[in-house]
């Protein structure tokens, strides 16, 4: 097949494609393997969530891929291959250097080269791992079009909602009132300590810096006042770490559609 025929048949993927980075829970320090095992296994279901693949197929590919078998007779075929190449671009932007990790993403790379001879598609992999690192150096902002945030916030907030009652019935009668910096520490303390909270858990150094800068110190203590909705704390929050007003990310999460 041709490079410029092969070119034209590649699919436009429809904006607001779930993250993969959002969905893995990886401890501090994660290896090489276990990063490509988590990114391989999401990489899977947003595969088969975006394209006509049946799951058993992709599953071959990956056991054929891993080494766990030798053959298979029911494999994806090339347009969903080629949808695969564009979910490994797109998911890029927000993994870096992280895709390399992944089995699936080397092997698509090798057919690009080997098998294909399509340059293009080294190019475009290369910008957008390009971007991903002006996005983690502040030089962009990361797109807000995750349609998991939707669920995300939803269920976030509702944890937020009872972990704030709970901190204004603790400290409102405080006195003195207590510091900024001891509101944050049981804020945090709270997190690591109860499961219920599994939402705001996944990203607990997050919440220890957002709380820690000059500018958040004492959005706490509105919360202990009641002057500022859980929701309101969320958007504060995410807006601090993807660079973006709250109101203006408040305004682009309302737009997202949940997911089905």
């Amino acid at each position: 097949m041709s490079f410029a025929r092969r070119s034209k048949e590649r699919p436009m993927l429809r904006k607001g494609m779930l993250q993969i980075i959002a969905r893995i829970r990886l401890p501090f320090g994660s290896n090489r393997d276990q990063w490509g095992t988590a990114i391989d296994r999401e990489l899977i279901k947003v595969w088969i969530k975006m394209s006509n693949v049946k799951p058993a197929q992709a599953r071959a590919l990956y056991r054929l891929i891993t080494g766990k078998t030798r053959r298979s007779t029911s494999l994806p075929s090339e347009s969903e291959t080629i949808t695969l190449d564009e979910i490994i671009i797109a998911q890029a932007e927000s993994l870096g250097w992280r895709s390399l990790t992944s089995q699936i993403v080397l092997f698509r790379c090798s057919r690009w080269s080997d098998e294909l001879f399509v340059p293009e598609m080294f190019e475009r992999f290369g910008k957008t791992l390009a971007r991903s690192v002006h996005i983690l150096s502040g030089k962009k902002r990361p797109p807000i079009d995750d349609p998991g945030l939707h669920d995300f916030k939803k269920r976030a907030v509702a944890e937020l909602r009872y972990l704030l009652r709970e901190m204004r019935s603790l400290f409102s009668r405080h006195s003195p009132a207590p510091s900024s910096d001891e509101l944050a520490h049981w804020f945090v303390k709270r997190l690591a300590e109860d499961s219920r909270f599994s939402r705001l858990r996944a990203n607990p150094l997050h919440w220890v810096v957002f709380l820690a800068e000059e500018e958040s110190s004492d959005i706490l203590k509105l919360q202990l006042t009641g002057r500022l909705a859980p929701a309101a704390l969320f958007d504060s929050w995410l807006a601090y770490f993807k660079r973006h007003e709250p109101e203006y990310l408040r305004k682009r999460l309302t737009r997202l559609r949940p997911l089905s």
